[in-house]
């Protein structure tokens, strides 16, 4: 069918009305919904370096515009964990790392990862801040030391080419 020719289906729901589902039914749905959210994940360029990076949690709100609510699914990694998924080296060896990551599912409501209140409190976003700006500031003293020893080492050979070169006086 053309984008012009299908149709758009849209459900509404009377005030008070309660969606029945087979429990089995809904754990489908759901197992659906973390398949997607962890393969967008797993598809990230810097996937495996993730637990290094310090990204060990990802969550996700499932809710239709509908209004039915399937919980906020996490992803997060478990260092105890056996992996489950496989990586290939550029050798095409086949490697596996220690830890995992799992998924589990918040209730419904319990939580809404987007908007106010805020899960981090006020004085939590000062920490957050102040420790990124200090590992921020140490990455960029340690890249102008890293520049400064090239630049003493590239000055030091231009002074040794200079002694080798005959002196001319006028």
């Amino acid at each position: 069918m053309s984008e012009k020719k299908k149709p758009n289906y849209h459900i509404e729901w009377p005030e008070g009305a309660e969606i029945k589902m087979h429990p089995q039914h809904l754990e489908e749905i759901k197992k659906s919904l973390e398949t997607q959210f962890k393969t967008l994940i797993y598809k990230q360029p810097g996937f495996k370096f993730f637990p290094c990076l310090g990204n060990t949690n990802f969550f996700q709100h499932f809710r239709t515009h509908d209004g039915i609510d399937f919980g906020v699914c996490h992803l997060y990694w478990d260092k105890n964990a056996v992996s489950d998924v496989d990586y290939i080296d550029s050798d095409g060896n086949v490697e596996q790392h220690k830890g995992g990551w799992r998924i589990r599912w918040l209730p419904a409501g319990c939580y809404d990862v987007v908007g106010e209140p805020s899960p981090v409190s006020e004085k939590g976003w000062k920490l957050i801040h102040q420790a990124i700006a200090k590992r921020v500031a140490s990455c960029a003293k340690k890249q102008i030391q890293e520049q400064q020893r090239q630049q003493e080492v590239l000055n030091a050979d231009d002074d040794e080419e200079d002694e080798d070169k005959p002196k001319y006086l006028n």
